[in-house]
């Protein structure tokens, strides 16, 4: 019997069968020729165009079919010719600056829109898959795998929204949610004889949005979410029970809403756990970080503080906090972007406070309340004078009336509400200074940079915003402390925007 006519054969059929290895055979055997089917008509197209007509084409096969193990078929071919697309408008999305231009945005709705496909469907077929576990048709192997490609295929659609500093929908977790419930139940949660595990895609898709993903460099996503793969076997999950005697490494999934998982330390002793409610275990995670660190060098596959930052994510054994809690007036100024902060902090600008109304700067500042507060950012709402056109990336500096005290932040959300524009900004630290930067074009000279001397989310490692493009990666910026020079070299780039770039400093 050839490959493809095993593929399609009744899966009463395949009763004792490994339906994993059938799908390969006929993936060696078939891949090119689908391939080419799928993507007929398409060799010139736009990688943008190429998705949409994907996902229409996979859907209109779809309502055709009935059959699970043809539908498997459908999706695993439709898959592997959208590999090129799919990583294509990734990294287009990925490399953009934000906010996302035009071009950037449409590559990451195509993609979007097809990994939605997929998802959905994968994890349809899982689903409905899970009454014809251990009966006479038994579906387990083929659950198996459609569980796991379709955890796959969502995680990498979190991935995505992160790339953009969007937040996964809550639909997406909740479907992820309930994949992984249904595999968990029918015992097939576990590795396969390749060693994939449903349960490691959603430990992993858990672990990077504990991480909090606006709090990584872009650039590092793709990197961060594979070391997080490969330490997902090192955590676990298990049954909610109580009394929690242990907190600490330990996250709960209430698995009746569609969110990621949060800190057990959170959650009030008295207060009753959700049924069938989970708990994330990370309590293996920190000593391998730490060995990571300890080794140094090429045996860490991040910037140390990366991975500190995730060790911070997954260690906490309550609510603690980078930063101590600043008792803020709620009435507060935004300065907006780095040419009026620069302007504040050397002198030029005074910007506008009650007790120097006279000398104002009313184009770079505006009033703003304070209504959220968290271990390291605010959320906050725009009260009076001119808003700035604040997008996510911008920098702004945020100063409690009547104290000479402000603290220099990155906006990471951005909503609109009734009341007025409330954002979400990262609290990155209190002090700043002023810093010539170097250049050896004269047309360039007298450009400026923050200092940021100390970055308590990074290690306390000192760190440098200037506009976009004013430096290179050989430049050397000099600090000149009370007459003593200290030498730095561009570190990791935390953040970048059409305005600014943010990187940690390293010693020259």
């Amino acid at each position: 019997m050839a490959a493809s006519d095993i593929l399609f054969a009744d899966v009463s059929k395949l009763l004792f069968s490994d339906v994993r290895d059938i799908v390969k055979l006929a993936g060696k055997e078939a891949g090119r020729k689908d391939a080419a089917a799928w993507l007929s008509g398409l060799d010139d197209a736009p990688p943008e165009k190429v998705a949409i007509e994907l996902a229409e084409r996979l859907t209109e096969a779809l309502a055709r079919e009935r059959e699970p193990l043809k539908r498997l078929a459908l999706l695993n071919g439709c898959e592997a010719a959208a590999a090129t697309t799919l990583a294509a408008l990734e990294l287009a999305t990925e490399i953009a600056p934000l906010p996302l231009p035009a071009a950037a945005m449409q590559a990451a709705v195509a993609a979007d829109s097809l990994l939605k496909v997929m998802a959905t469907d994968y994890a349809g077929l899982a689903l409905g898959l899970q009454d014809k576990v251990g009966g006479p048709d038994d579906a387990r192997e083929l659950l198996r795998l459609a569980a796991l490609r379709a955890m796959h295929a969502l995680a990498r659609r979190e991935v995505l929204a992160y790339r953009g500093h969007a937040v996964p929908s809550p639909a997406s977790w909740k479907l992820m949610q309930d994949v992984y419930s249904v595999a968990r139940a029918q015992g097939v949660a576990g590795p396969n004889k390749d060693g994939a595990a449903v349960e490691h895609e959603y430990v992993a898709a858990l672990l990077l949005a504990l991480a909090d993903p606006a709090r990584l460099p872009r650039t590092a996503l793709a990197a961060a979410h594979a070391f997080i793969a490969g330490l997902a076997p090192h955590a676990r999950i298990e049954a909610a029970t109580l009394p929690r005697d242990d907190t600490s490494c330990r996250f709960l999934i209430a698995t009746d809403k569609g969110r990621p998982a949060q800190p057990l330390a959170q959650i009030d002793d008295d207060k009753a756990l959700a049924p069938h409610s989970l708990v994330l275990n990370c309590s293996g995670l920190p000593p391998r970080i730490e060995q990571l660190l300890g080794a140094g060098g090429e045996a860490a596959p991040l910037p140390p503080e990366v991975m500190r930052l995730l060790n911070d994510a997954w260690s906490a054994a309550a609510p603690a906090r980078r930063f101590s809690r600043t008792q803020f007036k709620q009435h507060i100024d935004v300065i907006a972007g780095l040419p009026a902060i620069l302007r504040l902090l050397s002198g030029r600008s005074l910007g506008r406070r009650q007790s120097d109304a006279a000398h104002a700067d009313e184009r770079d500042t505006s009033e703003w309340l304070v209504v959220n507060e968290s271990p390291d950012g605010f959320g906050i709402r725009h009260l009076g004078g001119t808003a700035p056109p604040l997008a996510i990336g911008d920098l702004v500096m945020l100063r409690p009336r009547e104290q000479g005290k402000f603290h220099i932040c990155l906006v990471r959300r951005q909503s609109p509400a009734p009341q007025g524009t409330e954002l979400g900004v990262q609290l990155l630290c209190s002090e700043a200074t002023v810093l010539p930067l170097p250049s050896e074009d004269i047309l360039a000279m007298g450009q400026q940079g923050l200092l940021l001397p100390r970055l308590p989310g990074f290690g306390n490692a000192a760190g440098l915003i200037t506009a976009a493009g004013a430096l290179t990666p050989q430049s050397v910026i000099t600090d000149n402390q009370e007459g003593t020079l200290k030498y730095y070299g561009l570190g990791s780039r935390i953040a970048t925007s059409t305005a600014i770039e943010f990187h940690l400093l390293q010693s020259a």
